[in-house]
């Protein structure tokens, strides 16, 4: 089984205001919660006035929406390079969780945690995108499941449960890891995910 290395793009953010401004929120974001954020907080955290930020964000609603907008954008692209790189559905879809688990206690912990929690600050049109964005991810998924089904090792399970109850136990494993204080790692938590889905969708040998 191929194991992940990932690494978080680097930006130039010394010399990208555009994107000093993303980083900024995206770490109060995750510290304090979108509504307990303010412009003017985002602004001094890179020492720069509020109307600087209006210049590249209409307000911080459409902030939010950026920040997520990139993420999903990134666990997409991390997630279809795995689908590409393993031709054995089984190992596909083992390969994919464990990634998708360093993308969202690792790599992107934070943008994960401002999905998870804060979405429902944006509006309509935006929710939507990021629906829309969110969809593609079940797409992947659903691919790997669908030929799990046609390999015939898959239990009489309908496949958009699989890919809900998949998709489900990512976005809450922050809080599980939040309440249970860091009892597993990352590795443990990857290990007993498989073992959960694994055993309740594959057919017994």
């Amino acid at each position: 089984m191929k194991q992940s290395t990932l690494a978080k793009p680097n930006f130039n953010l010394q010399n990208n205001t555009r994107d000093r401004l993303l980083s900024c929120a995206t770490d109060l974001f995750y510290e304090q919660g979108f509504p307990n954020t303010s412009i003017r907080q985002i602004g001094k955290g890179i020492g720069i006035t509020s109307s600087i930020i209006y210049h590249y964000f209409e307000n911080k609603e459409e902030i939010l929406f950026e920040i997520l907008r990139s993420a999903i954008e990134k666990f997409y692209e991390t997630l279809d390079e795995v689908v590409e790189s393993e031709s054995d559905p089984l190992n596909s879809f083992c390969h994919m969780i464990r990634v998708h688990i360093d993308l969202f206690t690792l790599i992107y912990k934070k943008e994960a945690k401002i999905w998870a929690f804060d979405y429902y600050y944006l509006d309509d049109n935006h929710r939507r995108q990021i629906r829309d964005l969110g969809r593609k991810l079940y797409g992947l998924y659903k691919t790997q499941i669908l030929r799990l089904r046609e390999r015939g090792i898959l239990n009489d399970v309908d496949p958009a449960m699989i890919n809900f109850c998949v998709n489900g136990m990512m976005h809450w494993i922050l809080q599980w890891m939040k309440l249970e204080g860091g009892r597993l790692s990352r590795e443990e938590i990857a290990e007993q995910i498989l073992k959960f889905v694994l055993n309740g969708v594959m057919k017994r040998s």
